[in-house]
């Protein structure tokens, strides 16, 4: 009942085909330039049980493809990793608009979200909302939002989560 409810108001306040103005790395772009780029989310908490470690690594693995960060600001570790194992190939996005958000989700190849410890997972309704499709851990949290619209990954390694983006990527997502 609860995910019923959720989803009727963020079917309430889908947008899409708008245009908007972000800084990204210090630079303010248009974001619909960025339909060309080939990209994953992660968004929002980066709590350790999340996973941010394993999703850079998943993404350094994906040809031509970057990972957008969206949510709260980097700490100086997380900024570390980014530039030691994506260097030029990650954007941040410190806490955009719902509007900004919609839009990088409605264009993204996925949400890619390998938490390992999940309450409740909002990001992914609202991406299921987006039309974006959704690679998850097989958390059971995550698996009953998801169980029949996500690619869920029953192991917690890199090469499964690429495996699974690189399925998106050849349909089309």
């Amino acid at each position: 009942f609860y995910i019923i409810m959720v989803l009727k108001i963020l079917q309430k306040t889908r947008l899409k085909n708008y245009s908007d103005t972000t800084v990204l790395n210090n630079e303010k772009i248009a974001v619909n330039t960025v339909e060309d780029e080939d990209y994953v989310i992660f968004l929002g908490s980066r709590a350790f049980y999340k996973r941010f470690d394993l999703a850079i690594e998943i993404v350094r693995e994906l040809e031509s493809c970057k990972l957008f960060v969206i949510g709260s600001p980097l700490s100086t570790k997380e900024l570390s990793q980014l530039e030691k194992r994506l260097p030029g190939r990650y954007v941040y996005l410190d806490n955009p608009s719902d509007k900004i958000v919609r839009t990088y989700l409605n264009q993204a190849i996925c949400l890619l979200y390998p938490s390992e410890g999940e309450g409740f997972g909002l990001p992914i309704l609202e991406a299921f909302n987006m039309g974006c499709p959704v690679v998850i851990s097989s958390d059971p949290a995550l698996v009953e939002i998801g169980s029949h619209m996500a690619a869920i990954v029953e192991t917690q390694n890199t090469a499964s989560y690429v495996s699974a983006i690189d399925k998106l990527r050849l349909n089309g997502s």
